[in-house]
């Protein structure tokens, strides 16, 4: 994450964004972005934003740094562990208000769920898991209210400048951790005394013969 962030033409090593330069030209960058682990994984997808394209780069790590895509996010819905993204990007067609595109975090890739639309009155709804089509409005409501209606916004998150290291530090490793003192509490039990490590979430103790 750190050698991403250092120069945000990086990007093009990960993932062939050769149209992003092509159609935006010298406003292709990227400038800010924000960490957040969707797949609570224990490791923080990065999500890597241009606010002059308007898009956001998404990585993953799991072994080796991976390039998931790039979206113009609406919202994350972390119970559903979804990316969701509000209109099609610059193409033709799609009432791009009504429009939604939802993608599942799937260990280290993004997996395509739905794609749904209403226009003029007339429904679409297109699973990619099942391969079914529907034209359904109950459906596409209950699509709606169940996965993006009370998503997380995406202008909710507190994007940092490249320069900004702040959020990388948030998800360093926590100290490690040294036992102080292990005494007998009773029959067949010990207690086991350590210092609070302040930037962990929790201990996991083990134990041998």
């Amino acid at each position: 994450y750190a050698g991403i962030l250092s120069n945000w033409k990086r990007v093009d090593k990960y993932y062939d964004t050769s149209y992003l330069r092509t159609y935006f030209g010298r406003y292709y960058k990227f400038d800010q972005y924000f960490l957040y682990d969707l797949n609570r994984d224990q490791t923080p997808e990065l999500f890597l934003h241009s606010t002059s394209m308007g898009l956001t780069m998404v990585f993953t790590y799991r072994n080796r740094l991976t390039a998931l895509g790039y979206f113009d996010i609406y919202g994350l819905n972390p119970a559903k562990q979804e990316i969701l993204v509000q209109g099609h990007w610059h193409g033709a067609g799609g009432s791009w208000t009504h429009e939604w595109s939802i993608y599942r975090m799937s260990g280290s890739k993004i997996q395509n769920m739905y794609y749904m639309d209403c226009l003029g009155g007339y429904y679409s709804v297109y699973n990619y898991v099942s391969g079914s089509n529907s034209n359904s409005g109950r459906l596409y409501r209950s699509i709606y209210n169940s996965h993006i209606k009370n998503c997380k916004k995406f202008s909710s998150f507190k994007k940092y400048r490249l320069s900004d290291r702040s959020r990388l530090n948030y998800y360093s490793a926590p100290a490690k951790l040294t036992l102080s003192s292990v005494t007998r509490a009773g029959s067949g039990k010990l207690k086991l005394t350590w210092k609070k490590v302040s930037s962990a979430s929790g201990y996991q103790i083990y134990r041998s013969t």
